[in-house]
């Protein structure tokens, strides 16, 4: 299951162990083993939840750093929910290394007679794994003509010590000093090792994303991601994890940081939490919804879209979508769309894109409906918006199908505000509703009033 929520939810550390030569070899292995039965104590201890900053690059897109080697490089990487694999810009890619293999003692390569067949191919004349990872985006090119995109990043299959975080010797809740991000004295209790793919030329949106980015986090559901090599690591409990998105006022909220200098600044985009989810960080209550598979090989997270509504915001002032009173619900008009139109191909939730593209069939009910809220035509060129009229543009919701089972028993009684509720829909009262006000999805171009 898929946890989702009106705001979705969006300390790796290292250390490093010396002997002292004077030790006898008993001493030795009896100090190394207490060392390692008090490191998997700790680790067991700790084996829970691991939350970690997301970085933005200002255009939809969210990162984590990950410290890769020995000694450790920061990485900037893509954080990508519809990848099975992790990938690292290297020093032999033309024109976009970023993570220097040569420097770090405790990188290998892979073997071609080892591979992670599911990953990757042998190739013996080369010495190295091949790893081809390929990615398509439906998009509309400058003269909006419709068509896909290839993005592509060819790489060796790869072995080093990582882990994540963010600030050296930080903290991270201002309210709790227990909670350091990458504390180098606690770090090796996250380490792990981590496969991926040493990337030797980038193209599409991976060259794009170069100029933020030092590579890609796959995180999807197969066990190859990095969470899924954590979780078999014994580093998380659970085999879940959560995105939470925030914006920066949102940000302090939770923190209680201002974020005024330049590294704080670039990791205002929310959190990853590894393991689960942090209750901190929720502003509603849980809603779990379905989730489909396309086929026995799709790793990637698919909902099921029931309905999409419009809400009428009335300068601003907005009312929860499943709100008991007949006066909010009135001010909702319902797309009358066939649900299996909607659903024609499957709905991913894509991490890696800073754009929601809706079915074909909600285009001409969409745009009637928009006109009927606010007496405008709806376009995609720029348009200039007080704050005032920008907070009076309709609320687009949709209604995702609910775990009913998970929900029912969370929720005996009375539901949450991001259920569908009694009113807007009494025939699945337990699906959850995701809603985007107008500050989501009209991008203000700095400096002027225009919005598109």
């Amino acid at each position: 299951d898929l946890i989702l929520r009106s705001r979705l939810e969006r300390m790796m550390k290292f250390a490093f162990l010396s002997i002292v030569p004077m030790l006898s070899l008993t001493a030795i292995l009896a100090t190394a083993a207490k060392d390692e039965e008090e490191r998997m104590l700790s680790r067991q201890q700790q084996q829970h939840t691991a939350i970690i900053p997301l970085g933005t690059s200002g255009y939809g897109l969210h990162y984590v750093e990950l410290y890769v080697g020995k000694p450790p490089q920061r990485q900037s990487l893509l954080v990508d929910t519809e990848s099975n694999v992790s990938g690292l810009t290297c020093s032999n890619c033309f024109d976009c290394g970023g993570f220097d293999e040569r420097k770090s003692e405790s990188f290998v390569r892979v073997a071609p007679d080892m591979c992670n067949e599911e990953i990757a191919r042998g190739v013996p004349n080369l010495g190295i794994c091949d790893m081809d990872h390929i990615e398509y985006e439906e998009k509309n090119d400058e003269r909006k003509e419709h068509h896909l995109s290839k993005s592509e990043w060819q790489a060796y299959e790869s072995h080093d010590i990582a882990y994540l975080g963010i600030i050296h010797n930080k903290k991270y809740f201002a309210n709790n000093d227990k909670k350091v991000i990458a504390a180098d004295s606690a770090a090796f209790d996250y380490s792990f090792r981590f496969t991926f793919g040493c990337e030797t030329s980038v193209s599409g949106i991976f060259s794009d994303g170069l100029k933020f980015f030092d590579g890609e986090l796959g995180m999807n559901k197969n066990h190859n991601t990095m969470w899924g090599q954590m979780y078999e690591e014994n580093i998380i409990k659970h085999k879940s994890f959560s995105l939470c998105f925030t914006n920066s006022q949102q940000q302090k909220t939770i923190t209680g940081e201002e974020g005024n200098d330049e590294e704080t600044d670039s990791t205002n985009g929310g959190f990853m939490t590894l393991g689960g989810y942090d209750e901190k960080m929720l502003d509603t209550s849980i809603l779990y919804t379905s989730t489909t598979t396309t086929n026995q090989n799709d790793d990637n997270f698919h909902v099921h879209i029931r309905k999409i509504h419009l809400q009428k915001n009335g300068e601003g002032d907005f009312n929860s979508v499943a709100d008991d009173d007949e006066d909010n619900i009135n001010e909702i008009i319902t797309l009358n769309i066939p649900e299996a139109s909607l659903n024609v191909k499957p709905i991913s939730i894509k991490s890696s894109t800073a754009y929601t593209y809706l079915p074909k069939a909600s285009a001409a009910q969409f745009m009637n409906a928009f006109y009927r809220i606010t007496g405008k035509q709806y376009t995609n060129n720029g348009v200039m918006l007080t704050q005032s009229e920008l907070q009076s543009l309709p609320t687009f919701v949709l209604q995702l199908k609910g775990d009913e089972s998970k929900n029912r028993e969370l929720y005996p009684s009375d539901l949450p505000s991001t259920a569908a509720g009694a009113y807007l829909d009494p025939d699945h009262p337990l699906d959850v509703l995701l809603s985007i006000p107008p500050s989501q999805y009209m991008e203000h171009s700095k400096g002027s009033m225009v919005y598109t």
